[in-house]
């Protein structure tokens, strides 16, 4: 069975690379040496305690 293009997980990888990419650039995230972290690490704690606890 072919699933339709948007639910191919080529489809998938591009929403995410893109994601990455937009909260790189929206100074977010941090991409040192290929390591993604948080630029402000009270941001991690505010979606790991708040957005994600709900």
């Amino acid at each position: 069975m072919l699933l339709p293009r948007h639910f191919s997980l080529e489809c998938n990888d591009n929403i995410v690379n893109d994601s990455k990419a937009a909260l790189i650039k929206n100074d977010i995230l941090d991409n040192k040496a290929g390591e993604i972290s948080f630029q402000n690490p009270i941001y991690a704690y505010w979606l790991k305690t708040e957005y994600f606890a709900k």
